[in-house]
């Protein structure tokens, strides 16, 4: 989820080409009412968002208990939301801008550990080599 148009397409088209099915959302809300209507394995959500911003589109997401796992991305490096997220549990923040074959990384060890764990958490920073928030 991402407000960019043309980021939401160049993640989804790069995700597509490698295998992956993607479902791309504007706002908050539109997550939401996707997550009601159907299951994702792993929701990417921007924090800086118009109408509701990620930290509070991602406090829906827990408080609903869709089984899903959220990834934060942002464009700053520290920030009041990227401490909330934090305080509220999201367990992984990228830093934009990000190489595509990071994420591509990201997600086969998510797929291949079957979701996140602290141990899965720590190797995927590593394997990432990016600057998380």
């Amino acid at each position: 989820m991402d407000n960019d148009i043309g980021l939401q397409e160049i993640f989804s088209d790069y995700l597509r080409s490698e295998g992956y099915d993607t479902t791309c959302v504007s706002s908050g809300s539109e997550a939401i009412q996707k997550l009601l209507c159907s299951q994702f394995d792993i929701v990417f959500l921007d924090t800086l968002m118009p109408e509701m911003n990620g930290v509070k589109t991602f406090q829906q997401i827990k408080s609903n208990v869709f089984n899903t796992t959220v990834v934060m991305m942002t464009a700053y490096a520290y920030s009041e939301l990227i401490d909330q997220a934090k305080n509220l549990g999201v367990q992984l923040i990228i830093l934009k801008p990000f190489d595509f074959s990071q994420i591509i990384r990201f997600l086969k060890e998510f797929v291949a550990s079957n979701g996140l764990n602290s141990e899965t958490i720590g190797r995927l920073r590593q394997a990432l080599d990016y600057r998380t928030a």
